[in-house]
């Protein structure tokens, strides 16, 4: 038996019976005389209330209930709360005739103010079982929600880093390969930046944020490799506010965007190109700017990576930013616009 089960029988006998005992002391402080056979009606009262509320909740799941329109549930429970209540009240009624041995006379009036009595009683049961079931499924639902965007950005940041070693990693130790014997202190800065680059993403791959200043030096130190490889053909600028410095945005967001300034800008431009980041800060928003020279090319690839980069996002900030791609003045500008 699950837990889950446990817990609602034992709540179930304790709501009965912590019932059938307030009536016991109601009783008492009216000077009633407590009998055997009063023991056993209140007990009778106690597992009926059981049986009759169980069925109810066997009912509930049978129909389906809990998935039911409001409307429907409201109409179902209420009827079904009524004709529990009747029931319970004519089993308890013979009972508490047969066990006394009395002879009086039926009361209709007294019946069915019993009856109301208990359609409240079960209604208020009804009322906590549904509202449990809800807490429950609302728990389960994010729990699920949850998992699904630990799974989605465990994917996401895999394919980056699908993306980014075998193209990137290829290229730089071909670049670096090529400094030993014409730069050797060079090259030496170049394995450390690319050891960097490699802690950095296994670093990222566990983490849901870093800070602009952590992500800077990751794209300095991913800039200064491709500048080995294209020498003049690449310049690049950046400026960050230091306010910024310690706000923290999705894993390797800038660098994507710079990844893709680098591939789909400067290296189809031959005379190669600047590549510009800024970060600004204001009161109310962060603006990161990523520019290269260059024109807007319709790549799906590029596409992919803005795309990774807006569900990271979207994950983060739910709504409060903007992600644009434009051109302007020969140059591709990637902007992200983060409300605070």
């Amino acid at each position: 038996m699950s837990l889950q089960k446990i817990l609602y029988w034992v709540f179930q006998f304790l709501g009965w019976f912590g019932i059938a005992f307030f009536l016991f002391l109601i009783n008492r402080a009216n000077d009633v005389d407590i009998t055997k056979k009063s023991l056993i009606l209140l007990f009778y009262f106690a597992i009926l209330g059981i049986m009759l509320s169980h069925s109810l909740r066997s009912f509930f799941i049978r129909y389906h209930l809990l998935d039911k329109k409001p409307i429907e549930v409201f109409l179902s429970v209420s009827i079904s709360c009524a004709l529990s209540a009747f029931l319970f009240q004519a089993l308890y009624d013979l009972m508490f005739y047969n066990l006394l041995n009395n002879n009086g006379v039926f009361q209709f009036k007294k019946f069915f103010g019993q009856v109301l009595v208990m359609t409240t009683l079960f209604g208020t049961w009804s009322l906590v079982y549904f509202l449990n079931h809800f807490i429950r499924k609302t728990r389960i639902s994010e729990i699920e929600n949850l998992r699904l965007l630990a799974q989605k950005q465990t994917v996401e940041l895999a394919l980056m880093r699908s993306q980014l070693n075998p193209h990137f990693l290829f290229n730089s130790l071909n670049s670096i390969r090529a400094l030993i014997s014409e730069n050797p202190t060079e090259a030496k800065n170049g394995v450390t930046k690319l050891s960097n680059i490699l802690r950095n993403i296994l670093i990222y791959s566990r983490r849901e944020s870093v800070s602009i200043e952590e992500e800077m030096q990751f794209v300095r130190d991913y800039l200064e490799l491709e500048k080995i490889r294209f020498e003049e053909r690449l310049n690049f600028e950046t400026e960050i506010d230091n306010s910024a410095y310690r706000f923290q945005i999705p894993p390797m967001t800038i660098q994507s965007l710079v990844e893709n300034a680098v591939k789909h800008g400067i290296g189809r431009l031959r005379d190669g190109g600047k590549i510009e980041v800024r970060v600004v800060k204001s009161e109310r928003s962060l603006e990161i700017v990523v520019a290269n020279d260059g024109t807007l090319n319709d790549k799906s690839d590029t596409r992919i990576g803005l795309d990774n980069t807006y569900s990271r996002l979207e994950a983060l900030f739910d709504g409060r930013f903007s992600l644009d791609l434009f051109e302007e003045n020969g140059k591709v500008i990637a902007k992200i616009n983060i409300e605070l």
